[in-house]
């Protein structure tokens, strides 16, 4: 699962994994909103204590990891997975803030908002196949709604 959060901890955008069968995966999915939103707490800790604006691997649901990127104005990405590589999770965190970039610089778009464009969407879609895609891993077939 992966998700935008805006400043004020508001929820802007938000894809989820599917397996193959378009049956979300049962493990990810009965706790990934909560896992995500409470890693918030966490990664407030870390930012009040670090210059960092990259952090891999910052809290844990189940048997997955979360991992989170800070822009400077303040926006959240936010991406649950099963043990990814940190060079494919920082490449893949590069995309989407270079896509975000582009986004907020339209002046159809208020900044802290939902997202609703699906141009967007479909690009984010695309980095998160690619990103999975890159590894071996037992959700290497599984597509994004």
């Amino acid at each position: 699962m992966f998700a935008i959060v805006g400043k004020k901890n508001n929820l802007l955008f938000r894809l989820r994994r599917v397996d193959k069968e378009n049956l979300m995966d049962k493990k990810l999915t009965k706790f990934s909103e909560i896992g995500l939103f409470s890693s918030l707490d966490v990664l407030e800790l870390l930012c009040k204590s670090s210059y960092s604006l990259e952090f891999q691997k910052i809290d844990g649901v189940d048997s997955c990891s979360v991992s989170c990127y800070v822009t400077p104005g303040n926006a959240k990405f936010i991406l649950l997975h099963e043990d990814l590589p940190e060079e494919a999770v920082t490449n893949f965190f590069a995309t989407v803030r270079k896509l975000y970039g582009t986004l907020i610089m339209s002046p159809f778009y208020a900044i802290d908002t939902f997202i609703a464009s699906p141009k967007f969407g479909a690009a984010i879609k695309k980095a998160l196949d690619e990103l999975f895609a890159s590894v071996k891993s037992p959700m290497h077939h599984s597509t994004v709604f």
